[in-house]
């Protein structure tokens, strides 16, 4: 009887050992932190605003391979399509509405400005992104003037998120976009050392046109008028 009762006071000792240790473990889980609420890494939880993310599993999983597939899912926030010399692109990005130079876009925590109308706001390839981070509100204290509509922040790889000290990372994509005729070629390496290390990437784009241009239907007009 005395054995009985020892075994069971040693089961309820364990039980209680493991419940209380995971509970500890549930507390002491990592919270997710964001960067572009505050410049600084603040708990999702404290953060005054709107503010959505997406992580590296979510584009690699998702596939993306532009702005417009990169958004597509991020609830107030949209990318428009336009056309430009016979070429479409996506041009303008619009949370809750408001679109244009209303919105901040940034690399690493630096703004970058207005892209040329040939490629549009596909600056930025998104096989280098490890995150992105969207404000959803006027972010003009924080990144300047004109950010009215909110912000949204690439957050690129490190080359130790794909190479490790003596084992260099390579890989070779393409794509094509049948809407605008948009083909793509991407080389991509990282090397780590021991006290430096690199990443490079060189992509070569080519965008044919759809259309004739604006100035040209007016000419042929205008001839034969």
């Amino acid at each position: 009887m005395t054995n009985f009762n020892l075994k069971n006071i040693i089961l309820f000792s364990l039980i209680v050992f493991f419940y209380e240790s995971t509970l500890f473990a549930q507390d002491e889980a990592i919270e997710e932190t964001v960067v572009i609420s505050a410049k600084y890494p603040v708990a999702l939880s404290e953060v005054i605003g709107s503010v959505s993310s997406i992580s590296l599993q979510e584009i690699e999983s998702r596939q993306v391979s532009d702005l417009r597939d990169l958004l597509d899912n991020t609830v107030g926030v949209s990318v428009t399509r336009d056309v430009y010399s016979g070429r479409t692109f996506n041009n303008t990005v619009s949370i809750r509405g408001m679109g244009g130079k209303r919105v901040n876009l940034l690399i690493d925590g630096v703004r970058f400005g207005e892209t040329y109308d040939g490629y549009g706001r596909d600056l930025v390839d998104t096989e280098l992104l490890k995150r992105v981070e969207i404000l959803k509100g006027p972010s003009s204290a924080l990144y300047g003037s004109d950010g009215l509509a909110g912000a949204i922040l690439y957050i690129t790889k490190d080359p130790s998120d794909l190479a490790s000290e003596n084992d260099v990372y390579q890989s070779v994509s393409a794509g094509y976009d049948s809407d605008n005729e948009h083909s793509k070629v991407s080389y991509l390496a990282a090397n780590v050392g021991e006290k430096m290390e690199g990443l490079v990437q060189i992509t070569a784009r080519d965008v044919s046109e759809t259309e004739l241009h604006d100035d040209a239907v007016k000419k042929t007009k205008s001839i034969f008028w």
